[in-house]
């Protein structure tokens, strides 16, 4: 089946915890997408490309999950199929000290996309804050060059991008100039 809008707060379970038949679905995705797709991806990841596949072009897709994929290099995949199908209208990224449910130790983000046939590369990246309901901070508006599936994106989040920033003033190497 096809779907108009999708609206998903998927399982977190994490890769060591997949069945070896769960596992094998990269094979499908990673051919569906056209690009490898990891095995150590957790459950959430599979929901979200089986979500993106069965999304009819103009529907909506709303996920909560860990922003982990957002830095990871497994989710260079999610994030790359998201850009390649969908104008990705905003990602969420809830603050590091917040916990969107309780006794799930991790970081949330919320995904908005709309699926397109001819997706704009472009997105939003958004701070935000929990308060019974999800108060947006500041924002950022971001093309997929000037940030590649490949690379992580919270460190571009306005505040966090703020405090990096002094970090690398003067820099004049980085641990892969001495060894790699």
């Amino acid at each position: 089946e096809t779907f108009d809008a999708i609206i998903s707060n998927p399982p977190y379970i994490r890769h060591h915890n997949l069945s070896a038949d769960h596992k094998a679905l990269v094979k499908r995705y990673a051919t569906r997408f056209e690009r490898p797709v990891s095995g150590l991806s957790g459950s959430y990841v599979y929901f979200l490309l089986e979500a993106i596949l069965r999304l009819n072009e103009g529907g909506r897709l709303v996920f909560i999950t860990p922003t982990e994929f957002l830095d990871v290099r497994y989710g260079s995949a999610v994030k790359a199929a998201l850009l390649d199908t969908c104008d990705l209208d905003e990602v969420v990224v809830l603050e590091m000290d917040e916990l969107a449910f309780e006794g799930v130790l991790t970081t949330s983000a919320i995904t908005i996309a709309t699926k397109r046939a001819k997706p704009s590369r472009r997105f939003r990246l958004t701070e935000a804050r929990q308060n019974h309901h999800v108060e947006r901070g500041r924002s950022v508006e971001l093309s997929a060059e000037l940030a590649p599936s490949h690379l992580p994106w919270t460190p571009l989040l306005p505040s966090r991008a703020e405090r990096i920033a002094p970090l690398l003033e003067g820099r004049t190497a980085s641990l892969g100039d001495y060894a790699r």
